[in-house]
Order: structure tokens, then C-alpha cells, then sequence
């Protein structure tokens, strides 16, 4: 197997309804495999991520970027920071491909996103984390998934069609529990 260590975490996801907060019952799973739990210092950090549908619906979603956040395409990305920071230091942007949408998203939805039964699971595959290991010690690596940021107008079209394949929309942003990695000066021999 590629990867030899894992940190499991389940999402709650919550959705906004007519500006009122209502949490949800859990989505997604995500699990996130590291190759490692040491690093050394500017080293590259690789991660697998896996979405399990954990919910009685089909849901469906565009195949996530890996290799950055684009608000307009979807993406699951990794980002870090030193464990004894309060904010994120990693800043990020990048220039990918921008997803727009088809005329007739029924089509979209069949052709190019992912359909996940329940129980089923979906290999996001292997990226760079979003993260310059600049600092020795204990860091935190944060997972996160966000679908493309759309119009409402366009939302209800993608549920409306997703609805008529028997899937449904997962909610917008969910965050998985971080995952600690140590960074050190150099190899050791």
C-alpha cells in the first residue's frame, strides 16, 4: 500500500437554510493517508484523501482540484501550519482551470462528476499539501472539501438534475479533523 498512515475523520456537515443553521447528520467520511508522520525541513508532504458516502442518498459532485483551492471548480485540498500558531501562515493561490457550467447540466452531472452511493467510496488521489514546511516541530495539516461557488439560480438547476439521476448535492464546505506531522532539521543517517 502506498501510504502507511492514516488519519480518519468524519465531517459534519451543516447547511444553510433560509439563514437559519441547522446541523446535519454526517455526510462524508474523509480519510486522509499520509507516507509519513516525519518530515524534514522545506520536504514536500503528499496526501491521500478518500470521500466515503456515509449517508442514505446518492450524492454527487464535481471531481474535486487537488492542487489548490478554486472556488470555481471545487476542490479538496490540504493546508498546515506550526501546531503553536493561531493562524494559518500558508498562503496559497493558484491559476487552474475554471470549471463553467455546461448548458444542460443533467449532462454535466453524468459526464464528468462523481455519482457516490451510499456506502461507496471516492479516491481524490495523491497531492502536495498546500504547505512550506518552513519550521521545525509539531505541525497541523487540515483537509478540507469545498464544491464550486455557484449562483443560486445554478444551484437549484444542479439539484433539480441531480434529483432527475437520483442523487443529491453534498453540502458546500466541510473541514475533516487536522492531522499532526513533526518536522525536523535534517535526515538522520
Amino acid at each position: 500500500m502506498y501510504m502507511n498512515k492514516m488519519g480518519l475523520a468524519v465531517l459534519l456537515l451543516t447547511c444553510c437554510c433560509s439563514g437559519a443553521q441547522e446541523t446535519k447528520a454526517p455526510q462524508l467520511k474523509v480519510r486522509v493517508l499520509l507516507d509519513k508522520t516525519v518530515y524534514v525541513k522545506n520536504e514536500n508532504v503528499m496526501v491521500r484523501v478518500d470521500l466515503t458516502n456515509i449517508s442514505s442518498t446518492t450524492l454527487c459532485f464535481p471531481k474535486p482540484i487537488r492542487e489548490c483551492a478554486l472556488s470555481t471548480n471545487g476542490s479538496v485540498v490540504t493546508t498546515g501550519e506550526p501546531a503553536v500558531q493561531s493562524r494559518r501562515l500558508e498562503i496559497w493561490s493558484c491559476l487552474g482551470p475554471v470549471h463553467y457550467p455546461s448548458t444542460s447540466p443533467r449532462e454535466e452531472i453524468k459526464s464528468t462528476w462523481v455519482i457516490l452511493p451510499p456506502g461507496a467510496s471516492y479516491d481524490a488521489g495523491v497531492a502536495e499539501a498546500l504547505v512550506e514546511l518552513r519550521k521545525t516541530g509539531r505541525w497541523r495539516l487540515v483537509t478540507s472539501y469545498d464544491l464550486p461557488t455557484i449562483t443560486a439560480e445554478e444551484t437549484k438547476s444542479l439539484q433539480t438534475a441531480a434529483q432527475g439521476l437520483g442523487c443529491a448535492l453534498p453540502d458546500n464546505y466541510v473541514e475533516a479533523a487536522p492531522n499532526f506531522i513533526t518536522v525536523i532539521s535534517s535526515a538522520k543517517n
